[in-house]
């Protein structure tokens, strides 16, 4: 058995609000889990990637990846937010296990696995996080399945961990993403602390609720009052669609990738941003779901939009460093080229945190204040008072992923694709990981309100034709 003994340390890392949000989301429905699937070509040589190959490449970086040693401690009534404590030993070949896909798989017969596999629970007594070596991949390609909690890490980090995996020097990694300063701690301590916090929390509840209201009235009296709303107001409510009702237990996954140079031409061409043009191609496909499931409506949608506050010197810092905005997703235009330009004025507040902050998804900065043996509580009335998708339809988000093509032991990384998180009345997520001249996008949806997420992936590609020729090529029924 492959185990990694671990210095003993009684060192505990509060995980932030943030952090602890996708815990206490999870409730048997909801999952915290997330995935990236790697899909590597095969070894000129003809040699098969083994199990113990993988097992021992992650126990030797081990050191190199901090929440792959962190195990959970819940304080006591859930007074406060867990801690992260550094696990005396991690078992790895409990984390790192194997898969053999039926013969003649094709890409949805491996998106089926992984939808599975992603949304399995994991157990809150050990590091949570897994790597599943698949084999039997389409054109003889192997797939490594990296699996975490999102309470541990954020899209921008899991790429980090993924550059920490590759074949490569060993590189350095910062000091964990966290509330407050590693220290030395006991059960009794924690208690206290988190008793105080609570105490303080309540106390500051009415001057943050004060301070947000005045931030809001502010940012609406300074907007134009003619013109495109770029940013969507936190109270708005979006119309609701057949992924914004109640979580079922499956989970649905597709997956694909687009050129980035044809998208950089589409951005050149009409003087916008790269981002302005990929959420505008998801805007396309998911209008086409929307008019086969004779939902279209003549308003737009609401997308959370997830921003990453981590500056440049910061990528190797782990945990949850972003916020998130609420923008107009322009599936009521039936134009491509109008459609874009409705994307980029509905975004371009978001590229400076400053002008967004005040729109900032509510739930991100009641998490940071309302004690968390209350948030629970808060969370429920909060769905019953807002039923509609909580304000939000869906989740778009775009990471940037290694700069260059990258190799795991010896064979090219030929995708990496991300299966991201959903929630409770918001049942589609589409991120996308820039790597290897491609945006890799992943699909992922609630089962039971989008179980043909494969066709949303067919209509991504064509909402991406439609821009690449300015609208010379589209179906007449968009």
């Amino acid at each position: 058995m492959v185990r990694r003994q671990m210095t003993r340390r009684p060192v505990v890392r509060q995980l932030t609000a943030a952090d602890a949000q996708f815990l206490s989301r999870e409730d048997g429905l909801q999952s915290g889990n997330v995935a990236i699937l790697l899909t590597l070509a095969p070894a000129p040589d003809g040699g098969v990637l083994g199990l113990e190959d993988v097992r021992d490449r992650v126990a030797a970086r081990l050191p190199q990846i901090p929440p792959f040693r962190w195990q959970l401690h819940r304080v006591p009534l859930e007074l406060d937010h867990p801690y992260w404590v550094e696990a005396p030993d991690v078992d790895v070949a409990h984390h790192v296990r194997e898969t053999q896909l039926p013969p003649l798989s094709d890409a949805e017969a491996v998106a089926a696995h992984v939808a599975r596999e992603v949304v399995r629970p994991m157990d809150r007594s050990r590091p949570l996080w897994e790597v599943h070596l698949m084999h039997g991949l389409p054109d003889g390609e192997t797939g490594v399945l990296l699996k975490f909690h999102h309470a541990s890490m954020d899209g921008e980090s899991a790429v980090e961990v993924i550059r920490l995996l590759v074949d490569g020097p060993s590189r350095r990694v910062g000091p964990p993403a966290v509330a407050g300063p590693a220290r030395r701690s006991s059960d009794v301590r924690m208690a206290g602390h988190g008793v105080f916090h609570c105490v303080a929390r309540l106390m500051r509840l009415p001057e943050h609720r004060r301070a947000d209201l005045g931030i809001r009235a502010h940012a609406k009296g300074s907007q134009p009052e003619a013109g495109p709303q770029p940013v969507v107001d936190g109270t708005a409510i979006p119309p609701t669609t057949g992924f914004n009702g109640s979580p079922s237990a499956g989970r649905a996954f597709a997956y694909g990738r687009l050129p980035v140079s044809k998208i950089r031409e589409i951005r050149r061409r009409h003087g916008f941003t790269t981002n302005d043009v990929v959420v505008a191609i998801y805007a396309g496909a998911v209008r086409r779901w929307l008019l086969a499931h004779d939902e279209l409506v003549r308003s737009p949608l609401v997308t959370m939009l997830p921003l990453s506050t981590r500056a440049n010197d910061r990528r190797m810092v782990f945990g949850n460093h972003f916020y998130c905005v609420l923008a107009p997703f322009h599936t009521e235009e039936i134009d491509p080229i109008e459609r874009l330009r409705l994307t980029h004025d509905s975004l371009r507040f978001t590229r400076d945190p400053g002008e967004a902050l005040s729109d900032r998804y509510q739930s991100d900065l009641d998490a940071r204040i309302i004690p968390p043996i209350l948030d629970r509580a808060r969370q429920t009335l909060r769905r019953r008072a807002v039923p509609t998708a909580d304000r939000k339809n869906l989740i778009v988000s775009t990471v940037p992923g290694p700069p260059l093509p990258v190799r795991f032991a010896g064979a090219v990384v030929t995708g990496i694709y991300p299966c991201s998180i959903v929630l409770d009345g918001v049942g589609l997520n589409i991120t996308s990981i820039v790597y290897g001249g491609h945006a890799h996008y992943g699909i992922a949806a609630d089962e039971g309100q989008v179980p043909d997420a494969w066709r949303v992936a067919d209509w991504i590609q064509e909402s991406f034709d439609e821009l690449a020729t300015d609208g010379a090529i589209r179906p007449a029924d968009v």
